[in-house]
């Protein structure tokens, strides 16, 4: 997939528009069923004005794009990765802020581990598809120089 002038991506030479290229499909109905299951999954009370719920929603766009997914498995995993840092933040935010319970905050904290925690395994699962494919060649260099000394030097390559 390539940017096009627009913002949008082309795809076989074809324009797919904005939301596509935040995706990482050149599927449209794929890539607007993505960004809706993302806007569900963010916390929109029902008391927000309408200007700060896209506001809200248009961040998390804006955080999956930086994710820059390159195919469908990644855009998938990015916008999980946009709805558990949201829910994650959510949490801690509740846990810091009011006169709840100490019994509310430990629940709160708790789930705010939680999803650290598989958000970090998610961000794990996308390094490693990012570098699928690609193999790393480590050789060293032994040369003995003047008066009996030995250099050792690394070299690191990176294929693929």
């Amino acid at each position: 997939m390539r940017k096009d002038e627009t913002g949008g991506a082309t795809v076989a030479g074809e324009s797919v528009g904005p939301a596509a290229a935040v995706t990482g499909t050149g599927d449209l109905g794929l890539s607007n069923e993505l960004m809706a299951q993302l806007a569900r999954c963010l916390w929109l009370p029902e008391g927000l004005g309408e200007a700060e719920q896209r506001e809200r929603v248009a961040a998390a766009a804006a955080a999956l794009k930086g994710l820059a997914p390159r195919d469908e498995l990644e855009g998938m995993l990015a916008a999980q990765m946009v709805a558990t840092h949201a829910g994650a933040m959510e949490c801690l935010k509740r846990a810091m802020v009011g006169e709840g319970w100490a019994a509310e905050r430990e629940a709160n904290l708790r789930q705010a581990g939680r999803l650290l925690a598989i958000y970090t395994r998610q961000a794990e699962a996308l390094i490693r598809n990012r570098l699928r494919g690609r193999s790393r060649v480590k050789v060293e260099e032994i040369r003995k120089v003047r008066m009996g000394r030995v250099m050792l030097r690394e070299v690191t390559e990176r294929r693929g």
